[in-house]
């Protein structure tokens, strides 16, 4: 998996509303995307992309609000191909360094999510044209560190601060579409990419500018003991979820993949805020974290079998 996105490996050969300017990105994660398609458009089939939950930021890097005050955030998509999903998923891991035989697949279901990627064609490679590669090719050329790039762990880039714009690439044949007044249009391909780098996650240095830039509550950086002030909202925010699925599941025991999946189908039913998403799997992901905050929810871990239970299990005929 090490430098699975690295642009010096894409495959060879097989119009944007993106306004440009400062942001922070406060989510990050590989998910199974499904886009709209336009009146008048097929469906589009599902993708398999990077998904980031941006803030917009003034030059002064101070948070830019709408009218009624409330921080305007955006969510960017980054595809790894349209016919992507086929070949490769999310994947979810205990860390960044996991081994690609020890990263578990999150499935390939419209808004599955991962911290990473499970190759399901171990030969398969976005392609130089996607905008996946696109946006690594930037980062890089603007002095992000390669070594996060290669590892291939969405949550590398949660408080990265930056100028990002709009590429255009007219080589590529022009796409047509039908308008609002279903009149034939066309349009050169743009991509979203990074032109300057203000503040990267992995420096001591520019933190106070990343720090600025947006409250603490909206950071998404959880700390992996469960401890400190930015778990706060993350937990508020699962405390319902487990509920209801501790509800639901009265009795039951299941898998630690399939209890991750089902928290994020839950937490996507009960319209909870994407950027939460992130801190929210990242404290159900953390062992001590899970130990210590299941049995308020009726909850049982159990770290040898990754196994958890909710309630206690029914017993059996014979007993």
């Amino acid at each position: 998996m090490k430098g699975f996105l690295n642009p010096e490996n894409a495959a060879k050969s097989t119009g944007s509303g993106f306004r440009e300017g400062n942001v922070k990105v406060i989510g990050s994660v590989f998910r199974v995307h499904k886009g709209k398609s336009g009146e008048g458009q097929p469906e589009r089939d599902p993708i398999t992309a990077l998904v980031w939950n941006i803030q917009r930021l003034d030059d002064d890097l101070e948070p830019l609000t709408n009218e009624d005050g409330e921080n305007i955030t955006e969510e960017l998509v980054f595809s790894l191909g349209g016919k992507s999903l086929a070949h490769v998923h999310p994947g979810t891991a205990d860390s960044a360094d996991a081994d690609d035989e020890d990263i578990e697949d999150a499935g390939d279901e419209v808004n599955a999510e991962g911290q990473t990627l499970k190759l399901v064609d171990s030969d398969f490679r976005p392609h130089e044209k996607s905008s996946i590669v696109k946006l690594m090719a930037s980062l890089k050329n603007a002095g992000y560190k390669p070594e996060y790039v290669e590892r291939v762990w969405a949550n590398d880039f949660i408080g990265l601060v930056c100028f990002m714009k709009t590429e255009v690439d007219n080589d590529l044949p022009k796409q047509k579409y039908t308008d609002k007044n279903g009149k034939e249009q066309e349009r050169s391909t743009a991509y979203k990419v990074v032109s300057k780098i203000i503040s990267a996650p992995y420096e001591g240095k520019g933190k106070k500018a990343a720090d600025k830039s947006t409250d603490k509550k909206d950071s998404g950086a959880v700390p992996a003991d469960g401890k400190g002030g930015k778990n706060s909202e993350a937990e508020a925010a699962l405390k319902p979820v487990l509920e209801k699925i501790s509800t639901d599941r009265d009795g039951d025991t299941i898998s630690r993949k399939a209890f991750n999946n089902l928290v994020t189908t839950t937490l996507q039913a009960q319209k909870v805020s994407p950027k939460l998403h992130v801190p929210v799997l990242s404290l159900i992901k953390d062992d001590v974290w899970l130990t210590k905050n299941g049995p308020k929810f009726d909850i049982s871990f159990d770290a040898e079998d990754s196994t958890v239970t909710f309630g206690t299990p029914e017993e059996s005929a014979e007993e």
